[in-house]
């Protein structure tokens, strides 16, 4: 579903990729698949921004740069999450 998601957003169908999105996330924290939920959350929340919706962005990436893991299995969405963050923030100063 989160290859579907992205091939959605490629294509230019941002509404259904965000949808698509949204679910992978509700069902990823069902099923605890951390690595696809936080993966899906990063691409939902740079989709987000570059809509204008930086609250509703900053949520979810937030969570996303939070992440506490042992190996490097996250750290380009951890990346982006603290790129658009900081440009979130001095949007906002």
């Amino acid at each position: 579903m989160f290859r579907k998601a992205l091939m959605l957003l490629d294509r230019g169908a941002l509404q259904r990729g965000e949808d698509l999105l949204r679910e992978v996330i509700a069902i990823s924290q069902c099923e605890e698949n951390n690595i696809t939920k936080y993966r899906a959350m990063c691409c939902l929340g740079e989709l987000l921004f570059n809509s204008g919706k930086l609250k509703e962005a900053c949520r979810f990436l937030t969570e996303v740069e939070s992440i506490d893991r042992d190996d490097d299995l996250l750290d380009y969405e951890k990346g982006v999450a603290k790129t658009i963050i900081a440009s979130i923030d001095n949007q906002w100063s």
